[in-house]
């Protein structure tokens, strides 16, 4: 009686860099994308500080201080460690 063996092909496993490149997306996708979200956030900029001067002309101490600490909390988060280390 013949004894059958038994083997397993394994898939070649190494990506060429060329089929990276030809895999990856578009290369101005990453471009545009941030491009659009950061002018997103300059819009959003300038409807923030169109609204903290318009508080401050009739006179909303708290919604102007409350919308200050809004504004810059966030650099504050960010930078903060950066400055200190």
């Amino acid at each position: 009686m013949m004894k059958k063996e038994l083997s397993a092909k394994v898939a070649d496993t190494s990506i060429s860099k060329k089929k990276v490149r030809e895999k990856a997306a578009n290369p101005y996708f990453e471009f545009v994308f941030t491009m659009i979200l950061e002018l997103i956030a300059l819009f959003d900029m300038f409807g923030d500080i169109y609204l903290l001067i318009g508080m401050y002309q009739y006179g909303h101490t708290a919604w102007f201080t409350l919308s200050i600490f809004t504004m810059l909390s966030p650099f504050y988060v960010c930078y903060v460690p950066l400055v200190t280390f």
